[in-house]
């Protein structure tokens, strides 16, 4: 197995997990990203809040992890985005695609 990695991050608007996901595929910062509805629970300025949001996950390399980062930091509407990522194995033939797509 060999490593890519996992970037996850969350919207308001399923259009702006979306506009995002496609300035990354265009930019070949990502081999592809998925978007999902999901409920959100958290507390926001001492507030509970319970809310719809979509969950954006991308998959990248190494060469590119800090590029994609510093990418969502700047375009990403939320004043305090959740930006995850994960190092994760995968097989070498999806590795070598995620690379492929990246260069």
């Amino acid at each position: 197995m060999r490593k890519i990695y996992e970037i996850s991050t969350t919207f308001e608007k399923k259009e702006d997990a979306q506009n995002i996901a496609e300035k990354m595929l265009d930019e070949k910062l990502i081999a592809c990203g998925h978007i999902s509805e999901i409920e959100s629970h958290y507390v926001w300025q001492g507030k509970r809040e319970i809310t719809k949001e979509y969950l954006l996950i991308m998959k990248t390399r190494h060469k590119k992890l800090n590029l994609l980062l510093k990418a969502l930091k700047n375009i990403h509407p939320y004043d305090l985005p959740e930006i995850t990522v994960k190092r994760i194995a995968a097989s070498k033939e999806y590795v070598g695609w995620v690379r492929e797509n990246t260069k």
